[in-house]
């Protein structure tokens, strides 16, 4: 007997096997896929002052097309994190509180000694969103109502970690770790209590109206950055609490990182659905087991965007054949459609024709190879051991290198000076011995043996040693000067200051401007520090055309100035229409390009 959609959904989230194979569609946040779908369709548009009953009507509208699917629309916006802002001494919740606006960590143990978890019964910001969230319900379809529920929307919260790292920015985060650990985990302490009774208090909202509650959803991109064993002390206890205390049928995980090295604690956060990018799903398979369900991950970019329909197929019939066996399989992309309406239709329909032609239970598909353009997506954050990484391994390291790698702050300190009052030249104290040991600590997190705050550890050090060369440290002893930063519209701080530790390991002075940085700053910055390199992080493929305009003023002013961009947003297809000087996927490539670039390689 065949499933409704909300049964196969269901089912196969308990890692059961339903009648098929579920497919599930993301759409981003905001209404310019469905707009530009609406444009060619010759469909109305979604304006801002168009009323909520026909907002809601027009992208079930769109979702009609895949009748066999739950539709996924857009709720209310802007409310949350509940628990941090209230640090930043706004009301909770309340849009952008959080986002840019690092707090110092004496500032925020002030605050959190009067901090007060927000009350859903009387707070007001919390009751302002539960009041958004009936009115949505109020104006959803009776039908939909009867056949969905609640499960036609997401409802998302900051992980506790990553939510700690945007108000401390993640450096800090990282440091805590090993400075403060007793401070951070009253932070997240603090963040878990509040959202566990804001989550319970939306989910009731639901339940009086005598519907399911929505998809649970969060993403937890700081999570394989960590070791195995900060991740257990850090985030999984917290998670799993937030995650125990929801009656949604649905709990999403999601991560845009690897995850593969920690796979015992992605399985018990409490979270049933597994929804990522660039890990192998094979391997994942094997490793969930029947703990969680998989959902994915058809590359958005590079095959579901700029792929064939006979690509996508290709993607799709593997996915199935290696991780839909037992059931605890959601076909879906590894993130979401391209928000500016790129991904073609068609793809999409050959997404869904692969479902129904060989997602039917029992299975009988098979692929042993995966497309090649899957596996190289899938390796973009994967270890990549260079002959010069293997040469670093088996060489002996001398004392400063290795100290500066295991951050040993004041055994470098003591080796640095005794190094000079033997005669040891400046430049190959900075170039043979620290430089080395951050880009030893670069090799080891490319090997998962280190981890985001290792690197911070080995980083503070790398920059003491730099201290103590004191006077003799010549700022020529630098490769040359990388300005680097994320593009205007992101926020993502973590992997800029992650390749600025790269670099620095190749031995640049690397000036971090941070996240949402403009164009303009960007020029400005790399005239006044004389720098011979624009390094530029884009998480969206919509924050590109800042890039354009970085490329287009360097020209433009006549600027000896390179230009290289990267991160989720950038492929080389991508970067070549830009006319930036080069493009990396990771940070070795970065640095690797960097060096070519510069031309001190």
């Amino acid at each position: 007997m065949a499933m409704t959609p909300v049964e196969r959904l269901i089912t196969a989230a308990n890692c059961q096997e339903p009648d098929r194979v579920p497919i599930h569609l993301r759409l981003i946040p905001g209404f310019s896929y469905f707009n530009q779908w609406a444009r060619t369709s010759g469909k109305k548009e979604i304006s801002e002052d168009l009323d909520l009953t026909s907002k809601l009507e027009l992208q079930l509208e769109f979702f009609q097309q895949w009748p066999d699917i739950v539709p996924m629309i857009n709720g209310p916006s802007g409310y949350g994190p509940v628990g941090l802002v209230s640090l930043l001494g706004k009301k909770a919740p309340e849009s952008g509180a959080i986002a840019s606006m690092h707090q110092s960590r004496e500032i925020i143990k002030e605050r959190l000694k009067e901090a007060k978890i927000p009350n859903p019964d009387t707070d007001e910001g919390v009751l302002k969103a539960l009041d958004e969230w009936q009115r949505y319900i109020d104006h959803l379809p009776s039908e939909v109502r009867h056949e969905y529920g609640g499960l036609v929307w997401n409802f998302g919260f900051g992980d506790p970690l990553g939510s700690v790292a945007t108000l401390l920015s993640y450096p800090e985060v990282f440091r805590l770790l090993y400075e403060d650990p007793k401070f951070l985990h009253e932070l997240l302490e603090f963040y878990t209590m509040s959202t566990i009774p804001w989550i319970q208090a939306v989910e009731q909202v639901f339940i009086r109206a005598g519907l399911t509650p929505p998809r649970l959803f969060t993403a937890g991109e700081i999570i394989p950055m960590l070791s195995p064993i900060h991740a257990k002390e850090f985030c999984l206890p917290y998670l799993s609490r937030i995650y125990g205390a929801s009656q949604s049928p649905i709990k999403v995980f999601h991560c845009d990182n690897r995850v593969g090295h920690m796979t015992d604690v992605i399985t018990n956060l409490g979270a049933n659905v597994y929804f990522g990018n660039f890990s192998d799903y094979s391997v994942l398979k094997q490793a969930f087991g029947n703990k969680m369900a998989l959902m994915g991950n058809v590359p958005s970019v590079d095959i579901l965007t700029e792929g064939s329909p006979s690509d996508v197929e290709e993607c799709c019939r593997w996915l199935i054949a290696r991780c839909a066996s037992g059931g605890g399989f959601i076909l879906s992309s590894g993130g979401g459609l391209d928000p500016f309406g790129n991904t073609p239709l068609e793809n999409v329909n050959a997404m869904m024709r692969v479902g129904e032609k060989y997602g039917r239970y029992p299975l009988s598909v098979s692929a042993n190879t995966p497309l090649a353009r899957y596996q190289a997506v899938m390796s973009l954050h994967f270890s990549r051991k260079s002959e010069e990484s293997r040469r670093q391994e088996e060489l002996h390291l001398d004392d400063i290198a290795e100290q500066t790698c295991l951050g040993n702050t004041a055994k470098v300190e003591k080796a640095v000076k005794e190094a000079l009052e033997a005669g040891i030249n400046p430049e190959d104290i900075f170039r043979e011995g620290l430089c080395p040991g951050l880009a030893r600590a670069t090799t080891l997190f490319y090997k998962e043996s280190y981890f985001h705050s290792e690197m911070e550890r080995a980083d503070g050090t790398f920059q003491m040693g730099i201290t103590a060369l004191g006077a003799s440290f010549k700022p020529e002893h630098f490769r040359g000067t990388v300005v680097i930063g994320s593009v205007k519209g992101s926020i993502q701080e973590s992997g800029i200051r992650l390749i600025q530790v790269m670099l620095q390991g190749a031995g640049f002075r690397v000036v971090n401007l941070g996240a949402g940085v403009t164009p303009e700053r960007f020029i400005s910055e790399a005239v006044k520090t004389g720098a011979q390199l624009i390094a530029m992080g884009v998480y969206f493929y919509a924050h590109t055309k800042f890039v354009e305009q970085v490329t287009h003023s360097v020209q433009a002013k006549g600027l000896a100035i390179k230009t290289l961009a990267g991160g989720m947003g950038i492929t080389p297809q991508v970067a070549q229409e830009l006319e930036v000087d080069a493009c990396a996927s990771d940070g070795l490539e970065a640095q690797e390009k960097a060096l070519e670039l510069i031309g001190q390689n």
